[in-house]
């Protein structure tokens, strides 16, 4: 072979020559990194694209997991403010009375009209304008609204007409916002008239059984009383205008139940908004709205930390308004979305660190398998690297040009991987950096390294202090690496369930546990198997004796796939784990959002209404959910306002099932025993006053229940809400069904019930919706696609350990078939030789794993990212998750068996001459 014929002569102090004169030589004793690194790519052309290949194929999948994680963070925080109130989510202030009609500009509205808005709306722009750049970029103009009072609208004598009331309403963008379907647009009203023009709704116009041209007349108490004559029917250019949501019963009318009597209807009715000069005066039951709408569309995931600090000192800033009393109001503006966004801050802190921790392992397996691609390189060049070092080269620049290869291969990789990712615009161009930098950076350090370690092993004394320093190197390894790793455990785990975003503890877990377990693995294969030497010598035949003896071999398996193999198992049943905690997560809050079988909600659940829910067919029970007012809860610490939630406890029992979420109170205690929120500053033991009747806390349920997005609330049990004066109204039925019925059908028949204003939703139901966010659809196709990306490197390190020891392997098979060996001797040894190797590997790979799991998993914010509290890896997920352990890892002693197969005993010669000639 030529890389015999390199080396041959060591140890005689004669230089090894090529069979030409070394004077005939052009350029003899000169040093071309650059032109030698070219030259051995060229020769190792297979090896050198498998780098390039896994390296792009790493740097881009990274690129593309990033760019679809930050396009899924951007849609969910868009769906989480979407789902929020309109009206609460806006920043806004409410103020009774009258505004001052003054001129100013106001964006969208006429002239006419800033003439009298304007100095009710540029307050309210000001706070915008001078306020932090984040705010403004996804606040709209100022908006105002005025509103009376419900009131009676009377119908002429002698018309019958539903019971009615309207609100009174004026918006200064009345004329942009909505459309005229019927009639006309009102006039504005006159100082002093007594008929008013106004414009509802088609939904309002047509439930109020209101024709255009009939007047119903209204009272504001003794200073105002006006008839209001209808005379146009309107329709919203755009239903999704947050303007609406603002206005009460604007495009939608209000059903308040009356008991047995059929319900009370309220809507809106709208002046022309011109008329703020004739209703000045002081004293009426009015009140003025001002805001500035948040465009959800604006708002991206990256702006996250900064629009949250924005909005709260925008927010803070004081506002004055002038009303008719003659004074200015110093006022603020409120908002619940940093709320909102304070949530989703914390839920992506929580997912940087799941995905910092999961992504390690590929990253680190992809450099495995460049550094058998560039070993094979290496090995192509290694007679010239001798040769080199004979002639006085340092080790400094083989390692350069070592490096040097390294990192172009890297570059080609990263070429590779943005000509892919950017084209098609899988990914953003910022999203290449951090994957790329690691690439190249690996791919560099792993080359240089590649390259000292494959020159010739020196003779003599060198090598034996080299051998020694070796011994002491990997002495220090295996003390240095497990007390690493128990350190970044302890810490981790004291930092349980925070903030884990940018955590390099996170990023250096999977290192430190999958080292620690890959040298167990290496210990672990050479006891064994200097255990099976001796049987193996003892026994009859060479399958044994040879297999035990080419697996204590360094060439045999190797090093590199037996780390790959032990940390690319410990990695995927962590991976295989999460998947495992964020399905059982989201159920869990799926479940507490539901409370049963079905959730049932509806403005007023009378007894006609429960009574056709608990006869639908497949109901077993039914439990009522009734909401009151708000009510003082008085603690030793603290003073704050609840929400006060009632439920019989026996009913409410028997719907949860087994498992119940909310532990209800039993009744009848003195103090009154509660169920509070874990969002409210008590604990089980806690007493307290509410609305100043004594009770005593004796459960914490979860925050997130079948109350909505009700978070700080107290549950009573019905018994006891006498006691507390309380006023309630039964809103909710949660559904306990029969086994085996279907809950869809029950949901359909409930919805029967309920009719349009209602409700009705299926554990399941509730499941797949939250499944469907879209940053757990990415998160979760990340963790499943994990595994995958996984079995793919660990075959890459397989197949780059085992091919190029094929050669070898053919020669023994000649060897073993001139002496009389079967083709089942070939592949008994093939097998003996890879797998038990392979088992251990395996084995210390599922023992960190479950290391990974419960220190690396149980760190994480589970809770913010599934919604559902106290969720984390549990005993049985992580024990079920690491049986289900596929075992493609049997692939590998597959692979030396087909290598290994049987030579014919007519070709053994053929070859073995063929290895003497170094054929």
């Amino acid at each position: 072979m030529s890389g015999d014929g390199a080396v041959r002569g060591r140890g005689t102090g004669r230089r090894p020559t090529t069979g030409r004169p070394e004077s005939g030589r052009r350029g003899a004793g000169r040093l071309a990194p650059a032109r030698l690194a070219l030259a051995a790519l060229g020769s190792a052309a297979r090896p050198a694209l498998a780098a390039v290949l896994v390296l792009g194929a790493v740097t881009g999948g990274l690129a593309v997991a990033q760019t679809a994680l930050d396009r899924g963070r951007t849609a969910g925080i868009r769906a989480e403010l979407a789902q929020v109130p309109v009206s609460t989510r806006d920043p806004h202030v409410e103020l009774r009375g009258l505004p001052v009609s003054g001129p100013g500009s106001m964006a969208g509205a006429s002239d006419e009209v800033a003439a009298q808005w304007g100095a009710t709306v540029e307050p309210v722009d000001a706070v915008r304008a001078e306020g932090p750049a984040a705010a403004a970029s996804v606040l709209g103009p100022g908006r105002a609204l005025l509103r009376f009072d419900a009131a009676d609208a009377v119908p002429p004598p002698g018309v019958a007409r539903p019971d009615s009331q309207v609100f009174l309403t004026l918006d200064p963008l009345f004329a942009t916002a909505a459309s005229v379907v019927e009639g006309r647009a009102p006039e504005p009203l006159e100082e002093g008239a007594d008929v008013a023009e106004v414009a509802v709704s088609s939904e309002v116009a047509h439930t109020m059984e209101w024709p255009v041209g009939e007047v119903r007349h209204v009272a504001f108490g003794e200073r105002l009383a006006l008839d209001l004559l209808l005379v146009g029917v309107f329709e919203a250019r755009d239903p999704g205008d947050g303007g609406w949501a603002h206005a009460t019963a604007a495009l939608e009318p209000a059903l308040v139940p009356r008991g047995l009597d059929p319900p009370l209807i309220q809507g809106a009715a709208y002046l022309d908004p011109r008329s703020l000069d004739a209703l000045q005066g002081e004293g009426l039951d009015s009140s003025v709205e001002l805001w500035l709408p948040l465009e959800v569309d604006r708002v991206t995931a990256g702006d996250l930390p900064a629009l949250e600090s924005a909005l709260r000192s925008g927010l803070a800033q004081p506002l004055e308004v002038a009303l008719y009393d003659g004074g200015f109001r110093p006022a603020s503006l409120t908002s619940t979305a940093p709320e909102a966004i304070r949530a989703t801050i914390d839920r992506d802190a929580a997912l940087a660190g799941l995905l910092e921790l999961v992504a390690t392992g590929p990253i680190a397996l992809a450099l495995l398998v460049a550094a058998l691609a560039l070993r094979a390189v290496q090995h192509r060049q290694r007679p010239a690297r001798v040769l080199l070092r004979r002639r006085g080269a340092a080790r400094v620049v083989l390692a350069a040009l070592g490096a040097a290869q390294g990192a172009l291969l890297a570059a080609l990789a990263v070429l590779l991987a943005s000509i892919a990712v950017l084209a098609p615009g899988a990914a953003e161009p910022a999203a290449l950096a951090v994957p790329a930098l690691a690439a190249v950076l690996g791919a560099t350090v792993v080359g240089g390294v590649a390259a000292v370690v494959g020159l010739e092993s020196p003779t003599g004394e060198l090598a034996r202090r080299e051998s020694r320093a070796r011994g002491r190197l990997a002495r220090a390894a295996a003390l240095g690496l497990p007390a690493a790793a128990v350190l970044a455990s302890v810490a981790v785990a004291l930092r349980a369930g925070g903030s884990t975003a940018s955590d390099p503890l996170l990023v250096l877990l999977p290192l430190l546990i999958g080292g620690s377990v890959a040298l167990l693995a290496l210990v672990g294969a050479r006891a064994v198997l200097g255990a099976l030497a001796r049987p193996a010598r003892a026994a009859r035949g060479l399958v044994g004796l040879v297999g035990v003896a080419r697996a204590r071999r360094d060439g045999a398996v190797g090093a590199l796939p037996v780390i790959a193999l032990a940390g690319g198992v410990a990695v995927t049943a962590m991976a295989l784990v999460a998947v495992q905690t964020l399905d059982l997560g989201l159920r869990q809050a799926a479940r507490a959002a539901v409370g049963a079988d079905i959730r049932v909600d509806d403005v007023y659940l009378g007894d006609p209404a429960l009574d056709a829910l608990a006869a639908i067919p497949g109901v077993r029970a039914v439990a009522v959910v009734e909401e009151s007012v708000r009510a003082d809860l008085a603690t030793p610490e603290h003073d704050r306002q609840v929400r006060v939630v009632v439920a019989d406890s026996a009913a409410l029992l028997a719907v949860e099932g087994a498992r119940p979420v909310l532990a209800a109170p039993q009744p009848g205690g003195d103090p009154v025993r509660v169920l509070a929120s874990s969002a409210l500053p008590v604990e089980v033991g806690t007493e307290a006053e509410l609305d100043g009747v004594p009770i005593v806390v004796t459960g914490i349920g979860p925050a997130a229940t079948v109350f909505g997005s009700l978070r700080s609330w107290v549950l009573v049990d019905a018994a006891d809400a006498d006691a507390l004066g309380l006023r309630r109204t039964p809103g909710t039925a949660l559904l306990a069904i029969e086994p085996g019925a279907d809950p869809a059908a029950i949901a359909r028949a409930a919805r029967e019930v309920v009719g349009p204003d209602g409700a009705a939703v299926t554990l399941e139901e509730e499941a797949a919706a939250r499944a469907a966010d879209p940053t757990v659809g990415v998160l979760r196709g990340v963790l499943v696609a994990t595994p995958g990306v996984l079995a793919a490197l660990l075959l890459a390190v397989v197949l780059g350990a085992v091919l190029p020891a094929g050669r070898s392997r053919r020669q023994l098979g000649a060897v073993l078939a001139a002496f009389g060996a079967r083709t089942r001797d070939s592949l008994g040894l093939g097998l003996v030789e890879t797998l038990p190797v392979v088992a251990i590997a395996a084995l210390a790979g599922m023992l960190g794993g479950l290391a990974l799991s419960l220190v690396g998993l149980g760190a994480i914010g589970w809770d913010a990212i599934t919604g559902a509290e106290g969720v984390g890896p549990t005993g049985v997920a992580t024990a079920a998750a690491l049986a289900a352990l596929p075992l493609p890892l049997l692939a590998a002693p597959a692979i030396v068996a087909i290598l290994a197969r049987g030579v014919p005993r007519s070709r053994s010669a053929a070859i073995l001459r063929g290895a003497e000639r170094g054929d």
